[in-house]
């Protein structure tokens, strides 16, 4: 989903669930400069990894990272909420990729049998953590594209359901923006 889609007029509040090195959220916070965002992870490791990086950035004063479980570990709510869990199917583990599964930690990798565990999670908890006028993009493995929609369509109301290609045209993300729903009083064309 293009940076270049978001302006909302006020400062931001960003989550980034799965935040691994911080990357993603240093990214955005670069691109709005007003902004303030968190990222949470399960590793303890990667969290450390990510707080040098956003230091070294010159982005510590900005962000701050949390070792939990997706929006439970948070307060408040966000205008920009990214994801990327882990979404491999446990079946699918004698064939990943040794570059994959040699230095990726387990638990960043595998998500249930069919491997949307951590979405029904976090679309649990989304409705009343996105602000009424945020937006929510998630990674997914190629072939769970339709699945991640489908299930981000019982939450979405009135925003606008989106999917993503990544740069080879797979389809790789679904998101919800809520900017684009109507306000109290208008009508969605």
């Amino acid at each position: 989903y293009a940076l270049n889609n978001v302006t909302l007029p006020h400062a931001l509040r960003i989550a980034d669930l799965g935040t691994g090195s911080g990357c993603l959220l240093c990214a955005l916070v670069s691109e709005f400069p007003c902004s303030v965002g968190v990222g949470v992870d399960c590793s303890a490791a990667a969290l450390e990894v990510a707080r040098e990086n956003a230091s070294r950035l010159g982005f510590a004063d900005r962000s701050k990272f949390v070792q939990g479980d997706w929006l439970a570990s948070l307060d408040g709510v966000f205008d920009i909420v990214i994801a990327n869990p882990p979404y491999i199917p446990v079946g699918d583990r004698a064939g990943l990729a040794r570059d994959v599964s040699a230095y990726e930690p387990e638990g960043a990798l595998y998500a249930g049998e069919d491997g949307l565990d951590a979405y029904r999670t976090i679309i649990a908890a989304l409705p009343s953590r996105l602000s009424n006028d945020g937006l929510l993009v998630m990674e997914c493995g190629a072939n769970q594209t339709d699945s991640l929609a489908a299930m981000l369509t019982g939450i979405a109301g009135d925003a606008a359901l989106f999917t993503m290609a990544d740069l080879a045209g797979r389809p790789r993300g679904a998101g919800l923006d809520r900017r684009e729903a109507p306000r109290p009083g208008q009508k969605k064309d």
